[in-house]
């Protein structure tokens, strides 16, 4: 069975984006997103992993959900909704149409949803939403760019303010005049900032801050790895701070747990960030409960 924190960091694309409040290492702060308003919609995160991987309470046994199931999850944790991607990406390939640019078009018809680091369609996409986003709402909210009514209209085909279709033309011209183009790595990438990194020699002398490094996902994937601001590059420095997956038929050996750096909040300690890899690869670690095998894996020793 999975536990409630894998849900942490899914959206679907039809969402307003999420609240996110995470920590890195144990006295490190990972950023804090304050959008206390913004609502979950009615569609959770939970309906993105049902969307990876179907099952039902009739199907489930004590290998319902072991590795295998949580690989499957991996796998496709940076890649958004199908359904969702191939609406979007329609509308995103009808404006490069509208704006002169077939072969754009013809990507991003293509284009599967993945958000992986080498691919180019996810910058050409992502960069097109955030400046229709920003778009919209110039003149109107300047410093307030919600999602969720954007989303609305793409939609119905409309909006209340003006020639939606005409607005997503210019959308993708800007986009294209600013970047886009380029590999969804080159522009995403993602650090895990500690408030001492903020101060450059110190960061220099202790490593306080982790990255940055090319990430895949975005704001609405599984792996979630926000995609922040109106043009590349995006700052992605806010996600899930824990993934943990427990399978009650095999506690000690399936699922398992991880952290986005490490355990220890000593930057000088080899446990700071070394967790870092298999997190950016959507592993986990074995958590053992049984006290043989605590006691089989390591000893703590505190001494006065």
């Amino acid at each position: 069975m999975v536990a409630a924190p894998l849900e942490i960091g899914t959206e679907r694309l039809k969402l307003h984006a999420p609240t996110e409040h995470v920590s890195c290492g144990a006295i490190g702060l990972w950023g804090i997103q304050g959008l206390l308003a913004a609502p979950f919609g009615a569609s959770t995160r939970g309906d993105r992993v049902r969307d990876f991987v179907p099952w039902s309470w009739n199907d489930i046994d004590e290998t319902s959900f072991r590795g295998s199931s949580w690989r499957r999850i991996s796998d496709a944790n940076a890649r958004v909704a199908i359904r969702d991607a191939a609406a979007g990406a329609e509308v995103a390939a009808r404006a490069a149409e509208d704006a002169g640019h077939a072969d754009i078009a013809r990507r991003v018809r293509s284009w599967d949803g993945s958000m992986a680091v080498g691919a180019r369609e996810p910058t050409i996409f992502w960069s097109w939403y955030r400046e229709l986003l920003y778009q919209t709402y110039e003149g109107r909210l300047p410093n307030y760019h919600p999602s969720g009514p954007l989303h609305r209209w793409m939609a119905q085909g409309l909006s209340p303010w003006g020639d939606l279709r005409a607005l997503e033309r210019q959308a993708m011209d800007s986009a294209l005049v600013h970047g886009a183009d380029a590999p969804w790595g080159r522009v995403h990438r993602t650090v895990m900032e500690h408030p001492l990194g903020a101060v450059a020699v110190l960061n220099s002398i202790f490593g306080f801050n982790v990255g940055p490094f090319a990430n895949r996902g975005d704001t609405y994937t599984i792996d979630v790895a926000v995609a922040g601001g109106r043009r590349p590059p995006f700052s992605s420095d806010y996600g899930p701070s824990l993934r943990h997956v427990v399978d009650f038929g095999d506690v000690d050996g399936g699922g398992g747990f991880i952290l986005p750096t490490g355990q220890s909040g000593h930057p000088m300690s080899g446990h700071y960030h070394d967790q870092t890899p298999r997190w950016r690869q959507g592993q986990l670690w074995i958590v053992p409960v049984d006290v043989g095998k605590i006691r089989g894996t390591d000893t703590l020793y505190l001494l006065p």
